[in-house]
């Protein structure tokens, strides 16, 4: 997993840390593995890139979640207006 801020252009971060397993999930025959990773890293994106176990075997992908956590500071005010519209009934604009 690599994570960046540029879009990959100079900023590209490796995820140190392994996936852990987290359990599975069974729909009928297909028993899905289920893995988990703390990126604990700021990153507007994020690269997973997939590797088969084996070089005649298959990726299969179902789904990925990432949660990440909001922003801790509010972001600052680029502009503010205010003013009257001039309507004097409600539903009515005069100019």
């Amino acid at each position: 997993m690599e994570l960046s801020a540029d879009g990959f252009v100079k900023d590209v971060r490796r995820v140190a840390a392994a996936f852990a397993n987290a359990g599975t999930q069974s729909f009928g025959n297909n028993v899905n593995t289920l893995m988990k990773v703390a990126v604990g890293q700021k990153a507007k994106q994020i690269r997973i890139t997939f590797t088969p176990a084996e070089p005649t075997a298959v990726v299969y992908l179902a789904e990925i979640e990432v949660n990440g956590a909001p922003q801790t500071r509010s972001r600052a005010i680029a502009a503010l207006a205010s003013g009257r519209t001039g309507a004097r009934t409600p539903g009515r604009w005069r100019g």
